[in-house]
């Protein structure tokens, strides 16, 4: 969320956030610490601070801000993305304002609103869970860049707590933008292509599990994946074996009897792949064939530049679908 945003939630007032037109006439010291920006709140004109460090010194900050009413501004702001609870324990005690938009303000002048429930930084993110790719690839597929929650929830089979959960760990990566306070809460995806581009980085192989069997039994829903998929997309030939993915409850109706041994492959001989995923393939599949951001996630490291080729070929088509 914007200041400009929260500002207007709060005061319920139309409010511009601009640099500081003086910037320049400050001390060296102080611009390296700070960026500067200005705004009249709720009536009151106010010098904004964003610092450019993550440690919250208040006695430093006071004297900083001393510094500055002896340069004629009277009111300077903390500006902040993210706070706990013992840092704005601090700054509260010492009295020195501070706004962290769209969760908590304290301006002693005005007013103050603290919403204690977001106040934790989440843990890094360095790929995603399983209902996180889940919920990433649905959004991603949808045309709308408005996300509706309730049909996230139904397609997804997911309960409201886990899908607020994932996209507030979206909206933390900066994937999503967050909306409104509480169980009003919208959110809204970044461009698609932006999307694409910073949410790939963190895809996980949907693959939990490979196994081997001589056919496919009649009975299982399998969708073409890997190599297959890429041949049934694209200009590449088919593979020597055929690769399927199948949800884990398919994989549970297979006779352990049917499941091949290694010693029993042969390349001669025919056989068929299947991947059981770590989510249903189904969610996303089409025409039988696995999704193509899935299976993007397949090829993480692939050496071959026909495959990186045909991929990024399939991609571009994808993503430039209205």
């Amino acid at each position: 969320m914007t200041i400009e945003d929260y500002l207007e939630q709060v005061f319920r007032e139309k409010y511009t956030v601009q640099q500081y037109s003086q910037t320049d006439s400050l001390p060296l010291f102080l611009r390296n610490e700070y960026l500067f920006f200005e705004c009249k709140i709720h009536g009151v004109q106010c010098v904004l601070l964003k610092m450019q460090t993550e440690r919250i010194l208040a006695d430093k900050i006071m004297k900083h801000m001393s510094k500055l009413r002896e340069l004629g501004i009277e009111r300077s702001v903390l500006i902040f993305d993210d706070m706990r609870p013992y840092q704005r324990k601090n700054l509260v005690h010492n009295r020195i304002p501070f706004i962290v938009p769209g969760r908590q303000i304290y301006l002693p002048f005005i007013c103050l609103d603290f919403n204690e429930t977001i106040t934790l930084k989440q843990p890094r993110i360095e790929k995603f869970t399983v209902t996180m790719q889940c919920v990433y690839i649905a959004i991603l597929k949808q045309k709308s860049d408005d996300v509706k929650t309730g049909e996230l929830r139904k397609k997804l089979g997911i309960s409201t707590a886990s899908t607020s959960r994932t996209l507030r760990q979206l909206a933390s990566m900066g994937l999503v933008k967050e909306q409104g306070k509480a169980t009003r809460k919208q959110y809204q995806r970044i461009s698609r292509k932006e999307f694409w581009e910073k949410g790939k980085l963190y895809l996980m192989d949907p693959v939990q599990k490979t196994i081997y069997v001589a056919k496919l039994p009649e009975h299982i829903k399998a969708f073409f994946s890997k190599d297959s998929a890429l041949a049934k997309l694209s200009m590449l030939s088919e593979p020597s074996h055929i690769s399927y993915a199948i949800s884990k409850a398919s994989f549970a109706e297979i006779p352990a009897e049917d499941i091949m041994q290694m010693d029993e492959i042969d390349e001669h001989l025919q056989f068929c792949e299947l991947e059981i995923w770590k989510y249903d393939p189904a969610l996303f599949a089409q025409n039988d064939v696995v999704d193509v951001f899935s299976l993007y996630s397949e090829y993480p490291e692939h050496e071959d530049p026909r495959v990186e080729i045909e991929l990024e070929a399939i991609l571009k088509e994808v993503l430039c679908e209205v």
